[in-house]
C-alpha cells in the first residue's frame, strides 16, 4: 500500500481534484429537465424490448445508455444514482486519459492530459446530465486508447472491436468515426487481415442498433 501511494500519489491527487471539482449541487437537483425528460421516457420501459420499441419510436439516440439506467429507476430520487453513475464514468475517462499518456510517452505526459481532462469544463458540467454524454466520452476514449496501441505496438485488435460494439450502441454517430477508425487502419496497416477482423466485430455494434 504504501509502494502505491508513493508510485500513484499525482494521480490520486488529479483524481481527488476531479471528484471536487464535479461533486457540487447540480448533482442533487430534484428531477429532469426537458432533455432529460425525453431519456428516462425510454428508460423506464420495460427492459429490453419495451425501451427498444420506445427508443424507436419517439427517439433517436442509440438505446445503450437508456438500457444501463433503466435499473437504476428502480430506486427512489433515481436522477441522484445516475449523475453518480456519470461521475463514476468521468472519473474512469480521465484513468484512460492518463493511460493514453503513458502509451504515447510516458506517466508525466499521462498526468497532463488526466489533468487536462480534470479541469475540463464539458467533462465537469456534463456528469450532472442524465444524458449519454459522459458514457460516449469514455467509450470514445477508450476506443482512442486501442487505436493508438495498435498504431504503436500491433496490439488489442480484438479489444478494440469490442469496444467499437458499446460505442456504437452508446452514440447516434458513433459509426461513423468507427468506420473512418478503421479505414486508417486499413491505410496505415501491412496486414489488413486482425483489422478486418476487429472491424468485423465492431458491426454488431451497428447490427444491433440499425432496427432502431
Amino acid at each position: 500500500m504504501k509502494n502505491f501511494l508513493k508510485n500513484n500519489w499525482i494521480l490520486i491527487l488529479i483524481f481527488a481534484l476531479a471528484i471536487f471539482l464535479r461533486l457540487n449541487y447540480d448533482i442533487f437537483i430534484k428531477g429532469y429537465n426537458h432533455d432529460e425528460i425525453a431519456i428516462m421516457s425510454v428508460a423506464v420501459q420495460s427492459f429490453p424490448f419495451g425501451i427498444l420499441k420506445k427508443a424507436a419510436l419517439i427517439d433517436f439516440h442509440a438505446p445503450l445508455y437508456q438500457l444501463i439506467i433503466h435499473f437504476f429507476t428502480k430506486f427512489q430520487n433515481e436522477w441522484v444514482y445516475i449523475r453518480f453513475f456519470n461521475l463514476l464514468i468521468s472519473l474512469l475517462n480521465i484513468y484512460v486519459f492518463y493511460k493514453i499518456g503513458t502509451l504515447i510517452k510516458n506517466k508525466t505526459l499521462g498526468y497532463i492530459l488526466a489533468l487536462i481532462l480534470t479541469v475540463n469544463h464539458l467533462e465537469i458540467s456534463t456528469v450532472s446530465f442524465v444524458k449519454f454524454y459522459c458514457a460516449a466520452y469514455f467509450l470514445v476514449t477508450c476506443s482512442l486508447y486501442y487505436f493508438i496501441k495498435i498504431l504503436k505496438k500491433d496490439e488489442g485488435y480484438i479489444k478494440l472491436g469490442l469496444v467499437n460494439i458499446f460505442f456504437i450502441l452508446v452514440s447516434t454517430h458513433g459509426f461513423i468515426y468507427v468506420f473512418l477508425e478503421y479505414l486508417t487502419l486499413f491505410i496505415l496497416k501491412k496486414d489488413p487481415k486482425k483489422v478486418l477482423n476487429s472491424f468485423l466485430i465492431s458491426l454488431i455494434g451497428f447490427i444491433l442498433y440499425s432496427p432502431i
